[in-house]
């Protein structure tokens, strides 16, 4: 379908010849004017494209770093050439993330939907014609033309544009706090997929020697030199071993899967990471920091402000709604011709009756979407300070844990150190050998666990607080 813009010229106004001279001159200086006050807009095509492919290569991605949401971010060098880091992941994640691309096209719609509401009503013209049935001495056929405007549009008109600028105002704070979402997601996972990664090149190396022992077993038993029962303790600890491999590279995998996905990239995309995990020694926030973060939470926290935005716009539509149940006012002017040909100006001006309907519904409604509204914020916040709460309870319990278990795997390291060597040199049994080298990878797979779940409530905590985020004046819509 093709939209064709109006022209007006000679031929248009041919095509009214037939009418009065007076109705004539009305059309003309109504018609000429506001079709040439009007712009047309031409409807363009735009096709899916089914066949668009994800980035596969991570290298040709480019990503703007003055639209990055933290100045962390803005001032971090983008070069995917070298592998990338910790930062560069977040940043890819805010600039190529589907869900967030999704967003910011809501944002595109809100922003022309409150263009929509600050564009002033548009009066209403309208020509009728009374047309003679029977011929009769000085019959003329009677014409009527009239043009009027909604008053009440206009008084509406600066309530309705508010609320829509609030809403464009939330739909920015509620992207906002999805990049910020997102940033904390991407952390986390490139911390699981380094630490998956280093754990399954500890885990590795060990494979060879567990397999060649089990051999030594295995055949051992076959020569009738050890019983199946002296024999079962060691098999089982290289089958434990191999399935901690194939648990590792198995979760290895996942959160590289996971991590593809929120980066935008194809399956296929090779993720060449080149920073550490997350150390555990990063400090904790103190009892103080945390107290001062949480009161500047309100002027923090995005989704937070885009809840009170959100009331701000809900406000708006109560006081539209009380409005709306005042008489609606309608005005115009007219000009008419009758059969006798006898011309007449006049007005009119129409109210409606308040009776029964008097807006009631709509007042109600929009009252209880502000209470549900007010209720949702004071939950939000209450849930944050809850959540917040247990964090802090339990950081320092896993950190008191992990550093536990760094410290016993550190003596069971030398231990399974020095035997290997014993073992290589046949001054070790193999059952001690095993059980030394199995204790030390299970405190290792330990350390592992308890290291993720301090970096995941860490970043857990950060995410809550905003810790990285700047404190935001009070939100006001652009007027």
């Amino acid at each position: 379908m093709r939209i064709r813009c109006v022209k007006v010229g000679g031929s248009m106004l041919d095509n009214v010849g037939h009418l009065p001279r007076l109705t004539r001159s009305l059309v003309a200086a109504i018609v000429v004017p506001l079709v040439g006050l009007t712009s047309c807009v031409t409807y363009h095509a735009k096709p899916l494209d089914s066949d668009a492919p994800m980035p596969g290569d991570v290298a040709r991605l480019y990503v703007d770093t003055t639209s990055m949401p933290s100045p962390e971010l803005r001032e971090h060098r983008f070069d995917p050439s070298d592998g990338l880091d910790q930062t560069e992941v977040a940043m890819l994640a805010v600039a190529n993330n589907p869900e967030l691309r999704a967003m910011r096209d809501d944002l595109g719609i809100q922003r022309a939907q409150a263009f929509a509401a600050g564009l002033l009503p548009d009066p209403q013209v309208s020509y009728g014609q009374d047309i003679p049935i029977r011929s009769a001495p000085d019959l003329v056929t009677g014409s009527i033309a009239d043009l009027t405007l909604d008053l009440s549009s206009l008084l509406l008109q600066s309530t309705a544009s508010r609320a829509s600028r609030f809403d464009v105002r939330k739909v920015e704070l509620d992207e906002l706090w999805a990049e910020w979402q997102t940033i904390a997601q991407a952390r986390t996972l490139f911390s699981q997929v380094r630490a998956d990664e280093t754990l399954l090149g500890e885990l590795e190396p060990l494979l060879p020697t567990a397999q060649r022992l089990a051999q030594s077993i295995d055949a051992a038993v076959s020569a009738g030199n050890l019983s199946s029962d002296a024999a079962a303790g060691g098999l089982l600890s290289v089958a434990e071993l191999k399935r901690q491999i194939a648990d590792v590279a198995q979760r290895l995998n996942e959160k590289q899967h996971s991590l593809r996905q929120l980066l935008g990239l194809g399956e296929r995309a090779e993720l060449h990471l080149v920073d550490a995990p997350r150390s555990a020694e990063q400090a904790i926030l103190t009892d103080a920091d945390v107290e001062s973060l949480l009161a500047a939470l309100p002027q923090r926290r995005p989704d937070l402000l885009a809840l009170r935005v959100g009331y701000d716009a809900e406000e708006q539509r109560v006081r539209e709604a009380v409005l709306k149940q005042f008489p609606s006012i309608t005005v115009g002017i007219n000009r008419a011709t009758d059969t006798s040909d006898i011309t007449t100006r006049g007005y009119n001006i129409a109210l409606s009756l308040p009776l029964f309907n008097r807006g009631r519904g709509d007042i109600a409604i929009e009252t209880a979407t502000r209470q549900k509204l007010f209720d949702e914020y004071q939950s939000r916040l209450a849930a944050t300070r809850s959540d917040v709460d247990r964090i802090r309870a339990d950081l320092p319990v896993i950190e008191r844990q992990l550093q536990d278990a760094e410290r016993d795997a550190g003596r069971l390291r030398e231990a399974q150190q020095a035997a290997e060597r014993a073992f290589a040199a046949g001054n070790l049994d193999w059952n001690t050998y095993l059980t030394l080298s199995t204790s030390a990878v299970a405190r290792r797979v330990e350390i592992e666990q308890l290291a993720r779940a301090w970096s995941e409530q860490k970043s857990a905590l950060q995410s809550l607080l905003g810790t990285e985020l700047p404190t935001f004046p009070t939100p006001e819509p652009q007027r």
